[in-house]
């Protein structure tokens, strides 16, 4: 009994390890300009992005659209220390492929600014993006572990007796 909560405890132990260390994060950020970061970098049509940008005059309107084809995706208001927060949606029509985020405003010194970055719309179809970790072999691994723990500990007791 003992060998086979050993055993088992062993391959519970051996299955967090990997799980652990193979899952990866979905998205990352990227900011282009040091002023504007979209998070995540692609997205299916019809999904949300955030986004997050400093440097614009304190409460002064700040357009958010997409190109390629311009679509203004939102109009926002940059807080008392010139940021702009907003979750936007990319648009069901965008089609695939390579875009760019452009953000217009004025500057904290009251010049006008642009600021843009690279975003890939990556598909047209308004999906919703798959999340998570792919995790059946995982799952898999570790069922073998168990079944080998408990095989083990059968043959301890047949040749104990």
């Amino acid at each position: 009994m003992r060998l086979r909560g050993s055993a088992l405890c062993a391959g519970i132990a051996l299955v967090f390890a990997v799980v652990g260390l193979t899952v990866s994060p979905v998205f990352a950020s990227y900011g282009s300009d040091g002023g504007l970061t979209v998070d995540p970098t692609q997205m299916n049509a019809g999904g949300h992005v955030m986004i997050d940008s400093s440097g614009w005059k304190p409460v002064t309107s700040v357009t958010i659209t997409l190109h390629s084809t311009p679509v203004v995706l939102s109009t926002e208001t940059a807080d008392g220390n010139g940021g702009v927060q907003a979750q936007v949606t990319i648009p069901s029509s965008a089609e695939a492929g390579a875009h760019t985020i452009v953000l217009t405003g004025t500057a904290a010194n009251g010049d006008p600014r642009e600021v843009s970055t690279a975003f890939t719309v990556t598909s047209g179809s308004g999906s919703l993006p798959r999340t998570g970790a792919a995790i059946s072999a995982l799952v898999i691994v570790g069922l073998v572990l168990l079944a080998g723990g408990i095989a083990l500990s059968t043959a301890r007791k047949r040749a104990t007796r």
